[in-house]
């Protein structure tokens, strides 16, 4: 009928151009090569493990569907709460055992958080700030979630943040489920939390608690309360609702702007719909209905206004700068976003920075942006296109080992998930990635053949928006995790779409289990292929140990004379090298120290003379001894002192020395036998060349994995299956 055909050819056009954009990233995804060790570069052996672990992911949720749809609605809750909790066992592993420490722009945002705690306020010399002043909303929403854990008693603040980023990625996908229920039915919603206990997303990035991972509950949740604006009858539940909705609205889109798409892709859903309303005669509004509009209105209005004084407020309590000229445009990002890869580009924020005013800064950044897009013409624009889908939205891993790699202790647990031998992880990352985007795309072909509806269509407005976003803005691998929910809903919708298919699904239910004996045998020769590679051929290695490598925009000066300092750090593992960071701002090269390596009985185990290499960059001095192994966990101490150095010669070390947070709780900085609340900027690590693993090992994983597909196997056959009555044949007449 036409009163709906506007509305479903709108959303049909939207799904077919999303469609097309994650089609270029699944192939970008197939053939990217992400971030690993042994198999780098080698595709056609990554390419036949992607095949097989996206087959036998299928089968499992296959299974799992299988077994949700038998299930009574009491089940159904209890199911619900134990995803849930192994959710949330998986994420406080990960901080019990990784503790993760924030780093780049999240460490910023946090030190200033902290120092907002202390009574300090942003500075116009806080360079960072005075540039991207779209976090100062995020770091004092943070600085006063803070100050409710210390009263809590809660005074690590990486312990707090990780709490956080786990509440905000568990809330959205309650969120998530319950919007699910309310669009399609309780067992889709069951699924949907079953479909993420499989997610490696969920486990490592729920520690993470930047503006990526908070604003997604507060998108999810906008978009709930639209869907129950929509059906709202009572009056009084909807004005409360439309208070809830500018106040998740106004606050999300404070913390990243991205927020405020729901809002965006509601008024184009609305558009898209005005022409059936109208035909439907509902231009004559009926009193409800201009109530509900006029209390919206209202209520909205008074809140905005508000929320803004109340945040007004807040803001003025700690600003004691004006960054009205420092600030960069919103061009800034734009101008990054048209070279290489459109990622992060520090010459193009430096020469944003040297501009002094505010239209100093648009104007350059205009003229940039008018300068490249004549440069790249079409086809350079379609395949910086292109190159930003692949770099944002390709990575199953959303380039994690890089942006998580600190930790407050390394742990052997560690370098399996991070270090050297990340490759099983970040495999599996891109397994889950893959398959999610094949089940988005099924969900898109169903849509777009008839076999399907969508309940849905904000979601997919929504989704389209942000993927065109990033292809016009600075483009990053976590920025797409802010829109990891939408990907996740839609994967979800797909399947379950698809299986309502009963005809098809049991036709394609035999061919799926009769292949899994393929794939064992598949699986087999692979293993085979791959022996030679993980317990043969060695490789370079460099584990971390120990170490503070967070923060080290502190200097420690006054190292002239015959100043000394001492670094202590505590370990049980072995260890070969250490690195420390200097930052030489005189004119000469020629200062001299030595750095002593201590035992607990302060016996020397090494020792050597050093002198800088660089002028004004942080520099990175490197020092390798033999091995050392302790017998048991114990101190250690880097003692470091002066050669009788000029004072105007003299080097500044990097370190970290936060008021009231103790960044490296594994060690202490001593300063001429003065103890201080700071750490030295160094690492300690084990440097060798060795095998990946041993052949016991690589058997025993070979085993798991081959059991456990023969399970899989055995049971999609077994509990599956129709009756042998029903052969594909009679189901086809049927």
């Amino acid at each position: 009928m036409y009163q709906n055909m506007l509305e479903k050819l709108g959303i049909k056009f939207i799904a077919a151009l999303l469609g097309v954009l994650m089609l270029i990233t699944l192939i970008c995804s197939i053939l990217k090569l992400p971030d690993i060790v042994i198999l780098d570069y080698k595709f056609i052996y990554l390419f036949m493990i992607e095949l097989i672990g996206v087959f036998f992911f299928i089968a499992i949720l296959r299974i799992i569907y299988k077994l949700i749809q038998s299930l009574k609605p009491k089940h159904e809750i209890i199911l619900s709460v134990l995803c849930l909790f192994i959710i949330t066992l998986g994420q406080l592993f990960v901080i019990k055992f990784l503790e993760i420490r924030p780093i780049e722009d999240l460490n910023k945002v946090t030190n200033m958080a902290i120092d907002l705690v202390n009574n300090k306020s942003f500075l116009s010399n806080n360079s960072y700030f005075s540039m991207y002043t779209n976090n100062i909303p995020f770091t004092i929403y943070l600085s006063k979630y803070f100050k409710i854990c210390i009263q809590l008693g809660i005074r690590n603040y990486t312990l707090a943040g990780s709490i956080l980023g786990i509440f905000a990625i568990n809330t959205s996908l309650i969120i998530t489920s319950l919007l699910l229920k309310e669009l399609k039915n309780r067992k889709s919603a069951v699924f949907f939390l079953a479909f993420n206990v499989l997610n490696p997303v969920i486990y490592i990035w729920g520690t993470f608690f930047y503006t990526t991972i908070i604003a997604i509950q507060f998108m999810m949740l906008a978009i709930y309360l639209i869907v129950k604006l929509e059906k709202e009858t009572r009056l009084s539940w909807f004005c409360m609702e439309i208070i809830l909705f500018t106040i998740v609205l106004y606050i999300g889109t404070q913390i990243r702007a991205t927020t405020c798409f729901v809002l965006i892709a509601a008024i184009l859903l609305f558009i898209l719909r005005l022409p059936g309303y109208i035909k439907n005669h509902q231009v004559h509004l009926s009193r409800q209905t201009v109530q509900k509009c006029l209390c919206a209105i209202i209520l909205s209005s008074l809140c905005v206004l508000l929320l803004n004084t109340g945040y007004s407020k807040l803001k003025q309590e700690c600003m004691q700068a004006d960054y009205t000229d420092t600030q960069f445009p919103a061009t800034h990002w734009i101008m990054m976003g048209l070279e290489g890869n459109g990622g992060f580009n520090w010459h193009d924020e430096q020469q944003t920075l040297t501009r002094p005013t505010k239209e100093a800064k648009l104007d350059y950044t205009e003229k940039q942006i008018s300068n490249r897009l004549k440069e790249l013409g079409l086809k350079g624009l379609a395949k910086l296109i292109i190159k930003k889908l692949d770099y944002t939205w390709s990575d199953g891993s959303h380039d994690y080992p890089v942006i998580m790699r600190a930790c407050h202790n390394y742990t052997n647990i560690h370098k399996y998930i991070f270090g050297d031998k990340r490759d099983t992880v970040i495999i599996l990352f891109q397994i889950f990635h893959i398959m999610t985007l094949l089940l988005l795309l099924l969900k898109i072909v169903l849509l777009l053949t008839n076999h399907t509806s969508s309940n849905s269509p904000l979601i997919y407005i929504l989704l389209f928006g942000g993927v065109l976003f990033h292809l016009i803005w600075e483009a990053n691998p976590k920025y797409s995790l802010n829109f990891m929910m939408l990907l996740f809903f839609i994967a979800c919708e797909g399947l379950d779409d698809f299986l309502q298919l009963e005809l098809l699904v049991h036709k394609i239910d035999h061919i799926i289990y009769r292949m899994s004996t393929l794939f064992i045998l598949f699986t087999v020769i692979v293993s085979f292929l791959l022996f030679p590679l993980y317990t043969k051929q060695t490789f370079n290695y460099a584990d971390m140990v120990q170490g503070q490598i967070v923060s080290n925009k502190d200097r420690l000066n006054d190292m002239y004379g015959d100043s000394y300092f001492s670094q202590t750090f505590f370990t049980n593992r072995a260890f070969n090298h250490i690195t420390i960071r200097t930052f030489n701002s005189s004119a000469y090269l020629d200062a001299s120290y030595q750095i002593k390596l201590l035992d607990e009985s302060q016996n020397v185990l090494y020792e050597t003379d050093f002198s800088p290499k660089t002028q004004n960059e942080v520099e990175s001095i490197e020092f390798d001894f033999p091995k050392i192994i302790p017998d048991k966990a114990c101190t250690y101490t880097i003692q470091i002192t002066s050669n009788f150095v000029l004072p105007d010669h003299a080097i500044s070390f990097c370190m970290s020395n936060k008021e009231g947070y103790d960044v490296f709780p594994y060690g202490n900085l001593f300063i001429n036998n003065e103890e201080l609340n700071a750490d030295l900027a160094f690492t300690v690590k084990e440097k060798g060349n060795k095998t990946y693993t041993n052949t016991f090992h690589y058997l025993i994983f070979v085993c798991f994995i081959l059991l456990s597909e023969l399970f899989i196997s055995i049971y999609g056959l077994k509990r599956l299956l129709p009756d042998k009555s029903l052969e594909p044949e009679k189901i086809a007449q049927n």
